[in-house]
């Protein structure tokens, strides 16, 4: 049985994590890259081979990217001008249609904030850059959809560029009037309606199990144990699973600053519809996250 481990949130490892006390289960994670990750899990099965010996596995990739990234689309589709149909979701399920899928979603506001110090760690950064340079993704992203459709958008490659800062409506000093270079604000990748939808396009939903960091947060005991039925795994006792649980979080990063109201309102403004559309996608309002 394959299992590919998909999050869109940081919470994911603490979930691969869980598997790793499974006889049954072989995780690779992998966070960057999926080909590493099937590299990794083609030379763990050469191994058995090559010792002639029969495992019943699962074999887990827990690549985080992998349910949103689709960048390098217009690489492979030059003449395309929009995303084309086929994404990760389509590649996945030609190689193994009987996948199961674990996607963890967090709050889409929250998740952007966090990203932002994450993977801009080391640079001067700070909760008005982060505000500012919102308006700029947001600004960009509105521009795209002038042009082309939401889901090329969503998978665009663009990154932040450099925007004066009267196009976004920022006051300017003196000292100011020079182009910003925002740290990069992956603001698409909290478009989860969009992601999804593609993979429901692809796999039957039975074969997809959907949860929020809130789910996992509060009762992690019978998520994983839901998680494990899902995956035609043994259940670990309830004690195995609480020890589980009780591991530290991974991916937390250093303690942040709090987030500007301003901000919060700006993003969860954005967020709105999405999360709105994704509550009816899987039919339960915990996906909107009162936005």
């Amino acid at each position: 049985m394959d299992v590919n481990l998909e999050s869109v949130l940081d919470g994911l490892v603490n979930v691969s994590t869980g598997f790793v006390h499974s006889d049954e289960l072989v995780v690779s994670w992998n966070k960057r890259n999926f080909s590493k990750t099937m590299e990794t899990l083609a030379g763990v099965f050469s191994d058995w081979v090559n010792a002639n010996e029969f495992h019943f596995h699962c074999q887990g990739d827990g690549s985080a990217s992998t349910f949103w990234d689709f960048k390098i689309w217009n690489e492979l589709f030059p003449n395309e001008s929009e995303v084309p149909r086929e994404t990760h979701a389509n590649l996945i399920h030609n190689i193994q249609p009987d996948a199961k899928i674990v996607v963890i979603f967090r709050n889409p506001t929250d998740r952007l904030y966090s990203d932002y110090y994450y993977i801009n760690r080391g640079q001067n950064i700070s909760p008005m850059m982060f505000h500012r340079c919102s308006i700029e993704a947001i600004t960009i992203f509105n521009n795209c959809l002038q042009n082309h459709k939401l889901r090329t958008c969503a998978y665009s490659k663009k990154k932040n560029v450099s925007m004066r800062k009267k196009d976004v409506g920022l006051s300017l000093n003196d000292d100011e009037k020079t182009l910003s270079k925002c740290p990069n604000v992956r603001l698409n990748v909290g478009l989860y309606d969009v992601f999804t939808q593609d993979w429901l396009n692809v796999f039957p939903r039975d074969q997809l199990f959907f949860m929020t960091t809130e789910d996992w947060n509060s009762n992690c005991v019978e998520y994983l144990k839901r998680i494990y039925m899902f995956l035609g795994l043994d259940i670990q006792s309830d004690d195995d699973r609480r020890k589980v649980c009780q591991n530290e979080h991974a991916n937390t990063g250093k303690k942040k600053p709090p987030m500007l109201d301003e901000s919060r309102e700006l993003l969860d403004e954005f967020y709105r519809p999405h999360m709105r559309i994704l509550s009816n996608l899987l039919n339960h309002t915990k996906y909107s996250w009162n936005l």
